[in-house]
């Protein structure tokens, strides 16, 4: 057949008519599960991406509360510190008592940056 004459429905007898709605039946169905099976995988992953993203904001915020727990014991540490270096130096300034009038320094300010008294400046 001459593609006019494939193309010119009026001429096809009716075995050609069904075979071809067959066709296009088992066309449309293969093409409805390539999609769904598509839709089915693109929908798991976007699930899995949001798993992860969940899984790892939640790592950050167990990081961020072990970082601000750490930073609480050193300024607990450094500032127990403080007290017993001005502790010390009231004890050493009330044997020997103030020096040509001066009032003892130590006293008068917050002590070390617990920063620094922990890395050893």
């Amino acid at each position: 057949m001459s593609s006019s004459t494939t193309n010119d429905l009026t001429k096809w007898s009716d075995e050609q008519l069904h075979k071809h709605e067959d066709d296009d039946d088992e066309l449309y169905k293969r093409k409805s599960v390539e999609h769904r099976h598509h839709m089915k995988a693109q929908k798991e992953a976007e699930h899995q991406r949001a798993e992860e993203e969940v899984r790892q904001k939640a790592e950050e915020e167990v990081r961020q509360k072990a970082e601000v727990e750490v930073w609480r014991r050193v300024e607990t540490e450094a500032n127990a510190h403080a007290e017993e270096v001005v502790r010390m130096q009231s004890k050493q300034s009330s044997v020997s008592g103030p020096s040509k009038g001066k009032q003892p320094k130590a006293a008068a300010s917050r002590g070390p940056n617990p920063v620094l008294w922990m890395l050893g400046c």
